[in-house]
């Protein structure tokens, strides 16, 4: 990452510290979030560098990467799964091709959303940091998945779509990533990108605790003004959005688990219908947002 006060979606400097977040997950570690006046992306201040990182991965419970069903979150988080994947199947062929094409998912996980791209009859590789989660991907669907080194590397090819699935979030060189991707795109193909919105209803609900801060694993947590400087700086327009609607639900019940008393799986379905009902026909307002870009 840059300089800290230096904004890394929009490069503005004035950046100041509005919130402290636990890391829920691992290390139980407080980070502090710094937040642009200009764009209002909030980031880590202080994020474990690029070679440590890796540590704050290692929990059963980050379910990308393990496929966990333990606990009753997970096992619905998993029930869902297929109707979210093929939601994105349905979005992929709408503003690529429904004859198929080449597909690059970043973060791609244990490959089900590859795979399920792959059997649709488009040409699918991927991009994975976890090895396991790398292994499971190629062994299960046969799929080519770089590195993030490897891919970073790659040099003539070229994508119908590229797909970032809540992945942007993570990458510690944001403007290396997206000009690597630039390049990999022809001004006729699109950048879909899944990113949480801490102006959710849910997410002012829940303050600190929101699940979906995710620190320090979420580097950035963006707006989708935050999003739209940041793309354009890339040669990228924003040309739809779309909400995620189950991730309401999902990133309240898991912001429940963090209240003192245990929280409660009423209370949290409650309010993720309530982040939903807030985000009728405004996507921008949306636990989760999809965002559908063009390169120029």
């Amino acid at each position: 990452m840059a300089d800290q006060y230096t904004c890394p979606a929009c490069r503005g400097t004035g950046c100041t510290a509005v919130l402290t977040v636990k890391d829920w997950t691992v290390s139980h570690e407080d980070f502090v979030l710094l937040e642009c006046s200009q764009c209002r992306l909030r980031y880590i201040e202080s994020p474990p560098p690029l070679d440590k990182i890796g540590g704050y991965y290692d929990s059963v419970e980050y379910v990308s990467h393990s496929e966990t069903r333990r606990g009753l979150i997970n096992l619905a988080y998993s029930l869902v799964k297929p109707f979210t994947n093929r939601r994105k199947r349905r979005l992929v062929k709408r503003v690529g091709s429904r004859r198929g094409g080449r597909l690059l998912d970043i973060g791609c996980g244990t490959g089900y959303f590859a795979g399920l791209m792959q059997r649709a009859g488009w040409t699918v590789e991927g991009v994975e940091a976890n090895h396991g989660a790398r292994q499971l991907a190629i062994e299960r669907y046969g799929l080519k998945v770089y590195t993030p080194d490897d891919f970073m590397d790659l040099a003539d090819e070229k994508y119908d779509v590229i797909t970032l699935w809540h992945v942007l979030e993570h990458v510690h060189d944001l403007d290396g990533y997206l000009l690597k991707i630039r390049s990999l795109l022809d001004n006729n193909s699109k950048l879909i990108l899944a990113l949480p919105n801490y102006t959710s209803y849910d997410a002012r609900a829940y303050g600190a605790l929101w699940a979906a801060y995710d620190a320090p694993r979420h580097l950035y947590n963006f707006t989708p003004g935050a999003v739209d400087k940041l793309v354009r700086r890339h040669n990228f327009s924003i040309s739809s959005m779309a909400p995620m609607p189950l991730d309401a639900y999902y990133v309240s019940l898991e912001s429940e688990k963090h209240r003192d008393n245990g929280g409660s799986l009423v209370r949290g379905a409650v309010l993720g219908f309530r982040s939903n009902l807030a985000a009728a026909g405004k996507p921008e307002k949306s636990s989760s947002v999809i965002y559908v870009c063009e390169p120029f």
